[in-house]
């Protein structure tokens, strides 16, 4: 029987070198096969959730804006002036119009287009009742125009608010299973890169290992095979560290020389100083973890750079182990996400504005209709069960019509801002106030049990009157009209505001910058 065939030392180098090849092809193709999976998950994060995000946040402003000129459409008196009105509503309707059509296009998934849809049909519906409204304005019927707008139609602006920010919502949630892909994209990338880093540098020592036997030439090739695996470690774009089984510095790439401006110089054979101590705690458990299972083990953790920079960074360990199996070495791949952190704060940072403004005053501060009226709710159902008198001032500026006449719609805005101001450093920090509508504000003032809370509405009356408003056409003077009524909670909101309303309407009877209590308001016990 023959003995089979020995394959030459040429053999052996071909298949060898042969099988490195194909690591190395198999390595680059799946690195960019991974890299532009990577940057197209990037590209659709900004150019579908944050888009969306950001067309939503205009369509919402321009929503407000119509709806703000709408009132200002019931306040005016002229002709002029209700016609460039029309006009802005138009320009502002069709471009929250074009703002729903950005996010048609780009909202991903077939809920996120079903909120669109809805959302858009809110705003058709609105349609027919600015129109009604404008019909009745133009027939003189400011009265009839003014229920029908602080009636249904402050109820669809509030729903359109409402369709708007989960739009918002949905584009940020989207965003972050994006992001979410993408870091594991980045991950795999990175373990698979180990991977294939070591078994190139098997695949090395097993060519070495049976030619160096044979020939000096064999020497030469495995001195270009560890070449072209340094030529990976310096291409490498993250920082990788090659650790000893104590601990010790034993190799940086190119990438860990520049993000963390170190050399290997100075580190060989040291423990590198860039751990945070409050990081300390995390690193030394991390690395227990991957002595003790000898598997990869993968944190979020953040490092120091040489001139103390801190970074953002995800650390993937793995373990070299020995022909006795034990651990030798230890690599550690740092991929920097720092980037990533910050957006993931500028988007928290977006979605607390957008709270901020879906609860607030754009012009003043304080909180929006909607939001002081769920405070009433609260604080009505509290004085019931505590058993206790809440106060309600319905505030009206006083001719502040004429202001805008006179001075013009920006110097009424000073006015508005310095009038808020002015009752904001006479409430206690725990009363409540908030725009109702125009130049009308509403003030909560709980625990009202005693004839001092009249003092705290006469001395609101009393800075307003006394006060020089700081406007861009001078300081002016204005006063206030308050409407008041005391519930002990067994009451609607509604049944409250209009007494307190009421209450309003004879204090500008009387002469106006005065207070007035409603019918059934005990005068001895506020």
């Amino acid at each position: 029987m023959n003995s089979p065939k020995r394959l030459n030392v040429s053999q052996r180098l071909k298949w060898g070198f042969t099988l490195l090849i194909l690591i190395f092809i198999l390595f680059g193709i799946y690195t960019i096969y991974h890299g532009l999976k990577a940057s197209r998950l990037t590209r659709t994060i900004y150019n579908h959730p944050l888009v969306v995000s950001n067309a939503a946040l205009q369509a919402n402003v321009m929503i407000t804006k119509m709806h703000l000129n709408m009132k200002n459409l019931l306040l005016s008196s002229s002709p002029s002036k209700n016609n460039d009105f029309l006009i802005t509503m138009n320009d502002q309707e069709n471009k929250t119009y074009q703002y729903l059509d950005i996010i048609r296009e780009k909202i991903l998934g077939g809920e996120g287009l079903a909120l669109e849809t809805k959302t858009r049909k809110l705003l058709d519906d609105w349609q027919p009742i600015r129109k009604e409204v404008i019909g009745l304005i133009r027939r003189g019927d400011k009265e009839a125009a003014t229920s029908i707008a602080m009636g249904k139609g402050a109820d669809h602006i509030a729903a359109l608010e409402k369709k708007m920010l989960g739009l918002m919502n949905y584009a940020r949630h989207k965003a972050f299973e994006f992001m979410q892909e993408n870091d594991k994209t980045h991950f795999t990338m990175n373990i698979i890169g180990v991977l294939f880093l070591l078994l190139g540098t098997l695949a090395s020592i097993i060519v070495a290992f049976f030619t160096l036997r044979k020939t000096r030439s064999a020497e030469i090739e495995l001195k270009e095979s560890g070449e072209r695996l340094k030529a990976i470690l310096k291409a490498t774009p993250d920082p990788i560290v090659i650790y000893g089984n104590q601990g010790e510095t034993e190799y940086l790439n190119p990438a860990f020389v520049n993000r963390f401006e170190w050399s290997l110089d100075e580190l060989k054979g040291k423990r590198i100083p860039f751990v945070p101590d409050d990081q300390k705690q995390i690193t030394l458990e991390k690395t227990e973890e991957l002595f003790r299972s000898k598997n990869i083990v993968q944190f979020e953790t953040k490092r120091l750079t040489k001139s103390k920079k801190r970074i953002d960074v995800i650390a993937s360990a793995s373990c070299i182990k020995n022909q006795k199996n034990e651990i030798s070495k230890s690599v550690v791949i740092l991929k920097d996400i720092t980037d990533r952190k910050q957006t993931e704060r500028q988007l928290e940072s977006l979605n607390l504005r957008l709270e901020h403004e879906a609860t607030h005053d754009t012009l003043t501060g304080v909180l929006s209709r909607r939001a002081i009226l769920d405070i009433l709710d609260r604080e009505l159902t509290r004085a019931k069960r505590s058993n206790t008198n809440l106060g309600i001032g319905m505030c009206d500026i006083d001719y502040f019509k004429q202001v805008n006449d006179k001075y013009g719609h920006q110097t009424g805005d000073d006015v508005l801002s310095c009038f808020v101001k002015t009752i904001r450093d006479t409430l206690r920090t725990y009363d409540f106030l908030g725009r109702y509508g125009g130049e009308e504000f509403l003030m909560i003032i709980p625990e009202s049990l005693t004839s001092t809370d009249q003092g705290v509405y006469e001395r609101v009356r009393k800075k307003i009157a006394d006060r020089k408003m700081d406007t861009r056409s001078g300081k002016l003077s204005v006063t206030v009209s308050i409407g008041i009524t005391i519930s002990k909670g067994d009451e609607s909101a509604d049944e409250v505001i209009a007494k307190a309303d009421a209450a309003l309407y004879r204090a500008k009877e009387n002469g106006r910058n005065q207070l007035a209590f409603a019918d059934d308001t005990n005068l001895n016990s506020v």
